[in-house]
């Protein structure tokens, strides 16, 4: 019996920093050629930058975008750092149970924590009221447990 050459379960693509117009076209336009029109589920992998979401949800509407591990972690660093003036000597703390929260793939956790202090509020600044206040990168990021 001839040995049969089958296709990967995961083809990668990847991308450099910099994009040039007309560049996402082209790489939608090569996924398509390596076969992401006939794979099960379709998946995004990025750093949670809204202008690759907006590009991939135009090219791959049925795809799942999922931040990357490194970026995630990056990401709750900097909500940690926002958060400091409302946390006070507990940053570090919340900081490490939400890292945790991270590595055992509870999303709802984390968001159910960042979600426990008034959105949009900054240092020195009143609580504002009304929904989707928090900063526009950690508010419009696509969320996937998984």
């Amino acid at each position: 019996m001839e040995p049969r050459e089958t296709q990967p379960a995961v083809r990668k693509i990847e991308t450099g920093a910099v994009v040039e117009p007309g560049y996402f076209i082209l790489m939608a336009g090569e996924a398509r050629r390596r076969g992401a029109g006939h794979v099960r589920q379709l998946v995004i992998l990025g750093d949670g930058a809204a202008w690759i979401w907006d590009l991939a949800t135009r090219h791959f509407p049925e795809a799942t975008k999922i931040v990357d591990l490194y970026h995630a972690r990056e990401h709750l660093h900097e909500l940690a750092r926002l958060l400091e003036f409302m946390l006070g000597d507990h940053k570090q703390d919340w900081l490490d149970e939400r890292l945790a929260d991270l590595d055992a793939g509870d999303i709802p956790a984390i968001c159910a924590a960042a979600g426990a202090f008034p959105p949009g509020r900054q240092q020195g600044q009143r609580p504002q009221q009304g929904p989707g206040l928090l900063p526009q990168r950690f508010a419009a990021a696509p969320v996937s447990a998984g």
